[in-house]
């Protein structure tokens, strides 16, 4: 299989493609151990292997040139993340940096093995394809969102976004569905300040949208937010 993009953009939508059944025979992934508030990599490394996260939660943070970071994914176990980028822009330094929320486990393959893989695996190429889809229309989605100018109006649809997201088999009886995310993530994923998520959380709270306890995940009633 022959690559070339001839964007940097369609090279970062490669990210959590590989999936440990469709790798070729021989590829080993490499497991490494990270204590929590620590980098995967930082600003200005190469983009050259893929990840994935074996234990704990990891943030995706893109950063501008002035230093504001914007959260855009939590990784939880499962997930695969990184970069494989096949265009000019190969030997670039990336604008996202990875961290560590909590003491993790992360899986790592090199960029080259990845590579080789794609060109030999037809089930990984295939895998590929459907990442693509996926990350386009969540990358539609999350465009859509943060063009909201109400800020009520933009965290509902992020939390409905959120919960639709994990499907309906995650739908309880009564149409809850859990997300372990915190005020401060979900601040940074709607471009909105902490003590304003914390308030309109409260509000939604009230409304029976959303109900929680402090260190607990928050439960989304979908039944009543759409009503």
């Amino acid at each position: 299989m022959a690559l070339k993009f001839e964007t940097h953009e369609q090279c970062e939508y490669l990210t959590s493609t590989m999936m440990e059944t469709a790798l070729s025979d021989g590829v080993r992934l490499k497991p490494r151990h990270y204590g929590a508030g620590l980098s995967v990599w930082r600003i200005g490394t190469l983009p050259d292997c893929v990840y994935r996260l074996k234990e704990g939660r990891v943030h995706l943070v893109s950063v501008d040139t002035s230093g504001n970071e914007l959260l855009l994914r939590t990784l939880r176990p499962g997930e695969t993340f990184g970069e494989v980028c096949f265009c000019e822009h190969r030997h670039e330094p990336d604008g996202i940096i990875a961290r560590t929320v909590t003491p993790c486990e992360i899986l790592q393959i090199t960029y080259n093995d990845f590579r080789r893989s794609m060109r030999h695996d037809p089930e990984l190429a295939e895998s590929v394809l459907k990442e693509f889809c996926e990350r386009l229309a969540e990358l539609e989605r999350r465009t859509q969102i943060l063009a909201l100018h109400d800020a009520t109006h933009r965290l509902k649809q992020l939390l409905l976004h959120l919960a639709r997201s994990k499907g309906a088999r995650s739908r309880d009886a009564r149409g809850n569905v859990c997300l372990t995310i915190t005020h401060s993530e979900l601040a940074a994923m709607s471009a909105l300040s902490r003590p304003h998520v914390s308030l309109l959380m409260t509000r939604f709270r009230k409304r029976g949208w959303v109900s929680y306890r402090r260190n607990s995940p928050v439960k989304v009633h979908l039944d009543n937010v759409n009503a």
